[in-house]
């Protein structure tokens, strides 16, 4: 199934992910079309982004042939829904594209910032044209327009991490994956306890986590759970938790919802409105999925309609008569195996979550055990502890555009630095800056070596074009505005690390800059 999880195949070098896209949370703009090439043109040899017909099929072509296990039915809904959006690089040999990568545009939301980016998806190549540097040459051009449209990253789900690094690339989200086998079965009367399976828990561990063993595979936890269930899908197994099939007409509604939730978890995430769910909900048809929410009882008295931004069940009560507030959602889908993602909820409460967890136990009752993946970052569940989650290298991120880059930061208190830049691929990221970073965001200026009068590069190698006049500094005055300025030299790796928490400079983090994390990147295509 395409929970975002599923890495592809990696041929030559790509990403071996699914393109990912969002109806118009992305930048908005449909990719520019040129009237259909001509059967006739000679293409051999040539690379670009063209969304005509004939490269829209010859590009399904190729997915076709490198990823077998997509279905015909999830490319028919990428071709109507996605494919239009996007942008398609492909190189050609024979009349035929024989490499190709999409550049799927995405609106990020980072604390109360906002700004365009790409996910880099389908990068395949025909097995007998790779190892050519064909994936290299489009890759550089997809940098190049992504440094030319403001972006200040792009993102992908690699099959390999190893095919990415050389590029600049960094891994800086893991996603979490709990497996649900007998793990919070059927519903139990308020007197019995919750039986969590833990195969991977030792006994001496268990009490750590409130329990005892139990069949040396499983852990009692010492908590108690009420309610009981009834229809699959329709009452949850537990404390009022109550889980419904989402109805078209409540898109709206989740949109506002979830960009609330993930907003005030601090995740740096994907742009959540309506256009966004009315891409998923067909994306979730495609993978024979669904949206499922969970709802909790409210007394009529504390809940009539909405307020202070919390939503409430559509059909409006529970059998009870009670009012059904919206706690939380998350994806379906039944391809290859039963599978759950971002499974999310309004609260950090542990034992919610552990209710939550057995409704879509009950839901998934025929088709156990159940794959769970993308909790929020730092969720603890109760009876399940963190020895029971596998974790999966999820999301690669490549600064593209440094002064973009720049925007995205902030400080405890002002900051100032001179920057200087390595960057291999893109020239325009290379050399001195002068960075100023606050409360309100980052400003990043290019200007002379301080030291040596180093002028900073005119042209990009990948893309000829010239850097930007406006973000050039140089002369004596700005030399010495640096004679008492940290000056800090890295890689462009080195600064994604800093940056997106993975090794943090000692420098920037004493001045409070970034990092930008957690991330929480969970979209199929």
């Amino acid at each position: 199934m395409h929970n975002g999880q599923k890495a592809g195949k990696a041929s030559d070098m790509y990403s071996g992910q699914k393109a990912n896209k969002a109806s118009d949370m992305y930048s908005g703009q449909k990719a520019d079309k040129e009237s259909d090439i001509d059967s006739s043109r000679k293409m051999d040899g040539i690379s670009g982004v063209w969304n005509t017909q004939k490269v829209k099929s010859a590009s399904r072509a190729l997915w076709e042939m490198v990823f077998e296990e997509d279905t015909q039915q999830f490319l028919d809904y990428y071709d109507a829904y996605v494919a239009d959006h996007n942008k398609i690089y492909t190189d050609w040999e024979n009349g035929q594209a024989v490499s190709m990568l999409h550049r799927n545009p995405y609106r990020i939301c980072v604390g109360d910032m906002q700004a365009d980016s790409s996910y880099i998806v389908a990068v395949a190549t025909k097995e007998e044209y790779r190892h050519q540097g064909r994936m290299k040459k489009l890759l550089l051009e997809a940098f190049s327009d992504s440094f030319r449209e403001g972006e200040p990253f792009v993102y992908l789900m690699p099959a390999s991490e190893k095919i990415y690094l050389p590029f600049g690339f960094r891994t800086v989200y893991y996603q979490n994956i709990l497996t649900l086998g007998s793990v919070f079965g059927p519903a139990r009367t308020e007197e019995e306890a919750v039986e969590v399976r833990a195969a991977s828990l030792k006994e001496s561990d268990m009490a750590a986590y409130g329990g005892k063993a139990s069949g040396g595979a499983g852990i009692q936890s010492r908590q108690k759970i009420t309610g009981t269930g009834n229809l699959r899908g329709q009452r949850a197994s537990g404390g009022g938790i109550i889980c419904r099939h989402a109805k078209y007409s409540q898109l709206a509604e989740l949109a506002d919802f979830s960009e609330r939730v993930l907003s005030e978890s601090g995740v740096m995430h994907t742009k959540r409105d309506t256009a966004y769910y009315e891409r998923i909900w067909k994306e979730q048809e495609a993978v024979n999925g669904g949206i499922l929410l969970f709802y909790t009882e409210e007394e009529p008295d504390e809940a009539c309609g909405k307020t202070d931004g919390v939503a409430y069940a559509e059909t409006g009560e529970s059998n009870s008569g009670k009012k059904l507030r919206l706690r939380g959602w998350c994806f379906t889908g039944l391809e290859d195996a039963a599978e759950v993602w971002e499974l999310v909820l309004d609260t950090k409460d542990p034992l919610l979550y552990a209710q939550a967890l057995r409704t879509v136990t009950e839901h998934f009752r025929e088709e156990l055990p159940v794959k769970v993946s993308g909790f929020v970052p730092g969720i603890e569940i109760s009876g399940v502890s963190g020895r029971e989650y596998s974790w999966r290298p999820m999301t690669m991120v490549r600064i593209t555009n440094l002064f973009s880059m720049a925007k995205l930061l902030r400080a405890n208190t002002p900051f100032a630095c001179c920057l200087h830049i390595e960057d291999k691929w893109i020239l325009q990221n290379n050399g001195w800056f002068y960075l100023q970073v606050s409360g309100d965001g980052g400003r990043l200026e290019r200007v002379e070596n301080p030291g040596s009068g180093e002028a900073a590069p005119e042209q990009s190698v990948i893309s000829n074009e010239a850097v930007p006049e406006k973000s050039v500094i140089s002369g004596e005055a700005m030399s010495r505005q640096f004679q008492n300025l940290p000056c800090l030299e890295m890689t462009i790796q080195e600064l994604t690390d800093a940056l997106f928490g993975i090794r943090p400079h000692p420098v920037l983090e004493a001045a409070g800059i970034g990092p930008l994390h957690p991330l929480y990147f969970n979209e199929l295509v």
